[in-house]
């Protein structure tokens, strides 16, 4: 049997590099995104409404079924250590306690949001020539907005967007009372000190330290970003860590940028 540790947190926050980095370790194994959880949340939906079923229940069975989901996906890899990433995961420690039947350990990549929001122009910016039309864009001239970096930035903002579901589902965890199954790691925390910030993984998730690499970083997950996402380079990763500098008040007006602030709420925990 497999270990399982999760990775959450928010869209651009370093989820990828994080993976990349984690799997320099030999006894780990950190894929893309995983579609483990909302094979999870169907099939329990199926069973709860299906008449079959309710007309025969086999409750221990049906455990048995949804428990087996995460072990038949990932049973494939070879590695002991796997960490299934979806942004939902803190929404969900149900799951994980209640089928995979561990304590939840959930490392939270996360960042200033206005740095998140300038992240998703930027790169739709280096695809302006794609023939697919990427998701944001899409959604923005579904809502008949203007297709500029004003309407992509309310957009990536919106309820239930890219940036609220994600955070809404780390304050669930928060609010519940279940803050000790989450690790926050700033993103720009994990590009400027990485020892200290895996170190720190590696306490939270209580494994042995294995000795990094920060200088020679290499994104082995294989994802069709240009063909799903109309974004070529959505998940790529530098060899050597390093901060990228730009001022988001070049990309974003002041009420954007107040709008990000007053989200990011595991500053004040």
């Amino acid at each position: 049997m497999k270990k399982y540790y999760f990775i959450g947190g928010i869209h651009r926050s370093g989820s990828t590099l994080l993976s990349a980095i984690l799997n320099q370790n030999p006894r780990f194994h950190s894929g893309p995104m995983s579609p483990v959880l909302p094979m999870i949340e169907k099939l329990e939906t199926f069973m709860a409404n299906d008449e079959f079923y309710a007309s025969a229940p086999k409750p221990q069975q049906a455990h048995k079924v949804l428990s087996s989901i995460i072990h038949n996906y990932h049973s494939d890899i070879e590695e002991e250590v796997v960490f299934d990433k979806h942004r939902m995961w803190p929404k969900y420690i149900n799951y994980i306690e209640g089928y995979v039947k561990e304590k939840a350990k959930i490392i939270c990549p996360v960042r200033d949001i206005d740095e998140v929001v300038v992240s998703f122009l930027k790169i739709i910016h280096k695809n302006k020539n794609t023939e697919r039309l990427n998701p944001i864009d899409r959604d923005v001239l579904l809502n008949d907005c203007p297709l500029n970096d004003i309407s992509r930035s309310k957009m990536i903002l919106r309820e239930r967007g890219y940036v609220d579901t994600c955070i809404s589902a780390m304050k669930w965890a928060v609010d519940a009372g279940l803050s000790d199954r989450l690790l926050f790691v700033e993103y720009r925390d994990l590009v400027m000190n990485p020892e200290y910030v895996f170190k720190s993984i590696y306490n939270f998730l209580e494994e042995e330290y294995y000795d990094h690499d920060f200088k020679k970083i290499k994104n082995n997950n294989e994802v069709k970003d240009e063909e799903y996402y109309g974004l070529k380079g959505l998940h790529d990763v530098r060899e050597k860590l390093e901060i990228t500098s730009y001022n988001p008040k070049d990309y974003l007006t002041e009420d954007i940028i107040n709008e990000c602030r007053k989200l990011e709420f595991w500053r004040n925990l």
